[in-house]
């Protein structure tokens, strides 16, 4: 049996300045019907991943994309398709949002938000970065701990949790993070 195509997608991940993030649900008839994903679409033969968004986010939405960075590229296989996602931050747009297809939902929903880089001292030095997001429906808070062992050598110690449990373990994971030592 022959592998599938690999279909190309652009996502977008329309950051507004408070964080929220803007989420269209999947239309009934389609594969996942009811989720909700980052607008977009698929690249059409001979067009970039950058094209894509631009021209998707026109159609759908009738916005001119202003300001986007490509973000992350990350490959599913589903059980009707082998789906590459290219990813990009869209931080400025021009004209008003709107679903151009009136059986598409969209939704503004808490993000990823960045948190302060600290300075962090324990066996190994380093930093921490502190970040919020939303996972299924529900607040969350990452922190992670960039140890370093020498100029070329950095560990990453991630913990994360719903946001009122992680910021109640806030001590142990800096205890964790303080005693970490190579063996």
């Amino acid at each position: 049996m022959p592998a599938a195509a690999i279909v190309r997608v652009a996502a977008a991940v329309l950051l507004r300045p408070d964080g929220q993030v803007l989420l269209a649900q999947r239309p009934a008839g389609k594969p996942y019907a009811g989720y909700w994903e980052f607008p977009g679409g698929k690249l059409e033969p001979g067009e970039t991943p950058r094209h894509a968004l631009d021209r998707e986010l026109d159609e759908e939405l009738g916005i001119i994309v202003r300001r986007a960075t490509p973000w992350l590229v990350q490959e599913f296989v589903y059980p009707h398709a082998h789906v590459e996602l290219n990813f990009f931050r869209v931080f400025e747009w021009e004209g008003e949002l709107a679903s151009r297809d009136q059986d598409l939902k969209l939704r503004y929903l808490p993000g990823f938000v960045e948190g302060k880089q600290e300075p962090f001292n324990g066996r190994l030095d380093g930093v921490t970065m502190s970040y919020e997001f939303v996972r299924t429906g529900k607040p969350m808070l990452g922190r992670t701990y960039y140890l370093q062992v020498d100029n070329r050598t950095i560990y990453a110690l991630r913990f994360t949790g719903l946001r009122d449990k992680l910021s109640r373990i806030r001590n142990q994971t800096d205890l964790i993070a303080r005693t970490f030592k190579l063996k």
